[in-house]
Parts: structure tokens; sequence; C-alpha cells
């Protein structure tokens, strides 16, 4: 067997997947939720370099991470213990069952081409898309229907299988309530009112809370105030209060900490990076900015944040950034400079999905305001591209989530119709199986 990258939960979770176990199976099984299966799984694409759970599962198999038997039945790798005190689900992957489940796997690696469609590469004033590549991409974007209101300047984010929705404004001014929808039935519904109505607050999951920090109230003036809330619960609590109000922030959590980026605090930008430690409800300066900026994005990928983009008091910012909290704890300039953004934006949305960082919306200044080209980021090779731009228009101030495969891009502003309510889909990695033709 060759070496794996992965950890010991990151090997547990590929066998499981490798058996056909679907992510709440896997979670019953180790006893862990299907969000940390998710964010178990994404690491295993990335370290990997694949882009589905099909091309996983036989990528294991070609590295001998699942075995053959001498008659040539996949059988999973199992130490005496565990064949000893087999579970249910480990039964399971050893009957005839899972076995010709390996064995199509195994067929298909053969006899078929698995690619992943790859975004094409264009220079964001002239997107230069292929016809018949054309027609494949604009299939992955769709129109789902409204939420239940108009909202932007809001916090989105994913939790075991529930998009949430926390903070903004609507036509009517701040809004209180959490709307929750659920992929899986495509309904909204609503949740315990935040005690405090904020817009442009970011927000990050740690420890099973959704912590949202800042913002601005209803006159446009920073805040300090955080508070977090409890998915299972239904419930708000109040947490230790910013250094100094602060709105406009970027916001991410990393290895049990929150790490908040610059910020506007309403006669400046900021170029303070804090850290909050949750078990001792505390702020503390960690690290300081290379320069001043607001509505930046921030991203944890790996052993590093990164930050995209952002404003300052005279223009947008194309900086992409890699922080890495521990060069800042030994002493060293935690910075690193990566490929800038082709174009300065800020207010956009930015997620992480299998190893690619997908930017869509935002704002800069001069030609172009609103209708800006969606953007990914490749880490492995440094480098932005761009695709295709939704269906309908989309702008600054809205709310990205990443689920599965896709992207969901939800209200914002844009120049022509002003605050929406829209709900569209994205088919992030798209995989096309082609047949071996005789």
């Amino acid at each position: 067997m060759q070496e794996t990258p992965l950890s010991d939960r990151e090997m547990e979770i590929l066998r499981l997947v490798a058996t056909g176990a679907s992510n709440k199976e896997i979670a019953i099984q180790l006893s862990i939720s299907p969000n940390t299966v998710k964010v178990h799984l994404r690491n295993i694409f990335e370290k990997i370099e694949v882009a589905s759970r099909t091309e996983a599962a036989a990528h294991a198999i070609r590295m001998g991470w699942v075995e053959f038997s001498d008659d040539q039945t996949p059988t999973l790798q199992l130490s005496d213990d565990e064949d000893e005190n087999a579970t249910p689900m480990q039964q399971f992957a050893r009957s005839p069952g899972a076995r010709l489940l390996l064995i199509g796997i195994a067929i298909m690696v053969g006899f078929m081409f698995v690619r992943r469609l790859m975004i094409p590469p264009a220079e964001v004033n002239n997107i230069a898309v292929t016809q018949a590549v054309s027609q494949v991409v604009s299939e992955r974007w769709q129109v789902l229907a409204d939420m239940p209101s108009t909202r932007s300047g809001m916090a989105a984010l994913a939790y075991e299988d529930v998009f949430y929705l926390l903070g903004g404004e609507s036509e009517g001014g701040l809004v209180e309530n959490v709307w929750v929808y659920t992929p899986d039935a495509q309904v909204w519904s609503e949740r315990a009112s935040k005690p405090t109505p904020v817009r442009y607050a970011p927000a990050a999951i740690l420890g099973g809370q959704i912590y949202l920090v800042g913002g601005e109230d209803q006159n446009g003036k920073p805040v300090s105030i955080v508070e977090s809330y409890s998915p299972r619960e239904d419930r708000w609590e109040t947490r230790a209060s910013l250094p100094e109000a602060m709105s406009q922030t970027a916001l991410v959590a990393f290895e049990g900490k929150l790490y908040l980026f610059g910020g506007w605090n309403g006669m400046a930008f900021s170029s303070d990076v804090y850290v909050y430690d949750p078990s001792m409800d505390h702020w503390t300066e960690f690290s300081k900015l290379p320069s001043p900026r607001g509505f930046a994005s921030a991203v944890n990928v790996g052993n590093k944040i990164i930050l995209i983009g952002g404003r300052n008091n005279t223009m947008p910012i194309n900086d992409t950034l890699a922080f890495h909290p521990q060069w800042a704890l030994e002493g060293e300039d935690p910075w690193e400079s990566l490929a800038p953004l082709p174009q300065g934006r800020f207010a956009m949305g930015a997620v992480e999905l299998a190893g690619t960082i997908y930017v869509v919306g935002g704002q800069s200044y001069g030609e172009v305001q609103s209708l800006l080209t969606p953007l990914v980021y490749r880490i492995q090779d440094n480098s932005w591209q761009a695709f295709e731009s939704p269906i309908e228009e989309v702008g600054p101030y809205l709310g990205l989530v990443a689920d599965e495969n896709q992207l969901h891009v939800l209200g914002g502003q844009t120049l022509t119709r002003g605050q929406t309510a829209f709900h569209q889909t994205y088919q992030a990695i798209y995989t096309r199986l082609i047949p071996l033709i005789p």
C-alpha cells in the first residue's frame, strides 16, 4: 500500500465512502455530525486532488488503500481488532453488496474517462469560451424560487445541511429575524430573531455556534456587539465585545479560534487583526494587515487563511494574501502575497469548495460597478480564472453558500434593480462520464 497524505480519520471516512455510505451514514457510524463529514471530504478531495466521491473511491483503489483479496473481490483494510469487533457498517463493507460496488468502481476506472470540467480560462474583460463549452457551462446556472423578501448586507453560511442568513437589511430597514433554508426540501423558515439587528456583520461557525461580529446599526454607525446563535437550541447569547466598534470586517474560524481582519470604525479603515478565544471569551490584537481595508473576504484553506480584495478610502483592492497564524506566533511576517485579483473588488461572496475558491458578485470603482465577472482561484496553480456570469444580475452585499457541489447565490444589491431576493445556484463541480466507444 502506498503512503497516504490523509489522517487516520480521513482514511476512515474515505474507506466508508468507497462502500457507498452516505454522509449521514458515515456521521452515524463515526459519531460525528454530517457537516463534519463534509469538511473532512473537502479536505480529502483537496489532498488527493479529486473532485467527486467516485473519483476519491477510485483513487483509493489505485493507491492500494482499498485492497483486493486473492479472489479479486474488493475488501476494506481492517485491523485484527476491527475484524473481531466489526460494527454493522464494517460488516456491510465486507458484504457481497459492498464488494460488487467496489468492483463496479474499479471497472469504471478501467473503462471510463472521468474528468472534471474545468472552468475555461479567460481575461476578465474578454471572456473567450468555445461554443461547445459555453453550452455545458450555461447549464450549470439555475434560478430557484425567490427568498421570502429582498435582503442584502447579511451573513450567509451552511451548518449541518441547512443555510442560515443572519443580519442584513431589507427595503424596510435592518432585519432581525434569522432565515433558514433547507436545500433538500427547498423551503425557507424563520428562527429566533437576533437581539441586535445589524448589517455588514460577518459570521463564522465555531464549536457549533454561529458568531456574528460587529456590524452597523440603522444609522450606519459601527457597533462592537458580538452575539452567537445556537442552531440546535435556536437561542442567542451575548459574547465579549470587540475592542473597538467595527463594521465591514472579514471573519474566519481557524483551528478553534476566530480571526477578524480590518474593517471600518466610523472614521477610517483598520489594519488590525484580532483573534477570539472562545474558552476565555476574549479578543486579543494578534497582528496587522499590510494596509488598512474593509469589505475583504476571508477563507480558511488548509493551514492558512486567504484574504481577498477589499477597499480603502480611495479605491478597491486587488490583493490576494495568505495569512499564516503560526508564522505570527513564531515572530515572523505572517503574510504571503499570492496572485492578485484581475480587478479590485469588495463586498463580494467568497467560499472554498474542493480546493478552489469561488468569488461571486462584489463592486468595483470605475467603469464596472455591477455585474462583475465571477472568478475562481486555483489554489494549487496560484491563478485566477473567470467563469460565466449568473442568469440574474448579481452585485455587492450578497450571500454566497457552498453546499455539496453547488454554490447558492442569495440576494444582494444591484445597480439596475436595487435590492433583490434572487436565489440562484451554480454547479461548481461538474463531472462528466464519457463511456468507452468500441
